[in-house]
């Protein structure tokens, strides 16, 4: 019979050959890497000397996430450069355009925008995103296939990308929408169809700069 094994005594088989002592999750394919001629072998002397994998538990290090990047060819030209916070119900106050967003911030590649509503928009979908509606003021119904969405003051709904949908305010509504810069009228444009406004802060509340292309 063998005699019982001492485990802190015992060095890998491994470490001797001059390869980490201790190995991560894919430790055959570093095997096999540093010692392909024999590492057939050396699998099975580990496997003997190692049933219970204590020179591959390795306490790991805590790692720190990774942030999905922002692909800079998305990101709109001009981006508003947040100083102080913006005073929404004032942007509100300084327009009467209806259906004709105003970009009050930017966020990555999305805008914050605010918006009048009053009657009924153009029904329409956006086949590469959601798109985001919070009632401030008013009420809003959003028309779509599987039935209508009400919405008051303080609530909110995503619309998933594709789905078509109609935004109506019968009274008038004021909302904030979030969306991509580039996003419109998706797939419909129409009359109703605006171009992107980007409402110029005060200089003592923020600015407005261009990022490089």
């Amino acid at each position: 019979m063998d005699e019982p094994l001492d485990h802190e005594r015992i060095e890998s088989p491994v470490a001797r050959g001059g390869c980490p002592n201790l190995l991560g999750p894919n430790e055959h394919e570093q095997i096999a890497h540093a010692y392909r001629p024999n590492a057939t072998r050396l699998r099975a002397v580990k496997t003997r000397f190692d049933p219970d994998r204590v020179f591959s538990a390795i306490p790991r290090q805590p790692t720190t996430p990774i942030l999905s990047a922002v692909d800079r060819r998305t990101v709109p030209k001009e981006a508003v450069t947040m100083n102080n916070p913006v005073d929404v119900a004032s942007v509100l106050q300084s327009f009467e355009d209806l259906w004709s967003p105003r970009t009050v911030a930017t966020l990555n590649d999305y805008d914050i925008r605010v918006v009048k509503t009053k009657g009924e928009f153009t029904r329409h979908s956006h086949p590469d995103t959601d798109e985001f509606f919070l009632v401030l003021r008013g009420s809003l119904t959003i028309r779509m296939d599987t039935g209508d969405v009400e919405l008051g003051p303080g609530q909110l709904f995503v619309v998933p990308r594709g789905v078509r949908h109609q935004p109506v305010s019968v009274e008038g509504a004021e909302v904030m929408l979030i969306e991509p810069s580039s996003t419109n009228t998706g797939d419909t444009p129409s009359e109703l169809t605006s171009e992107r406004h980007v409402v110029k802060p005060r200089s003592n509340e923020a600015g407005v700069r261009d990022l490089p292309s």
